[in-house]
C-alpha cells in the first residue's frame, strides 16, 4: 500500500508515456470479441458556417472589450450576442474566455505534464480512438491530427481526474469539444 507522499511524487514526476499517440495501437487486433461493434457513421452533415458581417464586427468589439477586463467579467452584450450564436471561427476563443482559462495559465503546464505521464487506461483510449465519429473528417484518417488530439485530451482528463478516469463513450465528449471549440 502506497503512502500519501508517494502519491503525491508519483502525481508529480514526469511518465515516460510519450505525449504522441502510439498509431500502431489504434486499430483492434481482432481477438477481442467485446470490440465487434460496427463504426457509427455520424458527424457526415454540413452546416452553414457564414456569419452575418454585422454580427461578426458585434462579436469581435465584444471579445476585444472582454479581454481587457482584468477579473475576467463578461461584457453586458455577451448574453444577447449568444442568443444569436456564436460564430464558428470564434468558438474557441469566447468558450476559453466563458471558461476564464485566461485567468490560470497553471492549466497549460497541468496539461502539457499530464501527456508526459503513464496513464493506465491508454490502451483502453487507442481501442475507442477510432471509433470515434469515423465518418467525420476530422476523425476518419487514422493517427490524423484530429485522432491525435483527441487521445491528447482523452488521456490527460484520464490521468487529471483519478476518480472518473476514462470510461468508454468519454471520446464522444472529447470529439464533441474538439469539433465546437477547436
Amino acid at each position: 500500500m502506497e503512502s500519501d507522499t508517494d502519491r503525491i511524487s508519483a502525481k508529480q514526476r514526469l511518465g515516460r508515456s510519450p505525449s504522441r499517440m502510439p498509431t500502431q495501437l489504434i486499430q483492434p487486433t481482432g481477438d477481442d470479441e467485446s470490440d465487434s461493434d460496427e463504426p457509427l457513421l455520424s458527424g457526415s452533415g454540413n452546416v452553414s458556417k457564414d456569419c452575418p458581417e454585422e454580427l461578426m464586427k458585434q462579436w469581435t468589439e465584444c471579445i476585444e472589450e472582454w479581454k481587457k477586463n482584468e477579473g475576467g467579467e463578461k461584457p453586458a452584450i455577451v448574453s444577447s450576442l449568444i442568443l444569436n450564436g456564436v460564430p464558428d471561427v470564434l468558438r474557441g476563443e469566447v468558450w476559453r474566455l466563458l471558461a476564464k482559462v485566461h485567468l490560470d495559465p497553471e492549466l497549460v503546464n497541468t496539461y502539457h505534464l499530464l501527456l508526459g505521464k503513464d496513464c493506465p487506461s491508454e490502451q483502453v483510449i487507442l481501442r475507442d480512438i477510432h471509433r470515434t465519429f469515423p465518418a467525420h473528417e476530422n476523425f476518419k484518417e487514422a493517427g490524423g491530427e484530429g485522432q491525435e488530439s483527441l487521445y491528447k485530451i482523452s488521456k490527460a482528463y484520464s490521468l487529471y481526474d483519478e476518480e472518473v478516469s476514462y470510461c468508454q463513450g468519454l471520446s464522444f465528449l472529447a470529439a464533441s469539444l474538439l469539433l465546437h471549440v477547436g
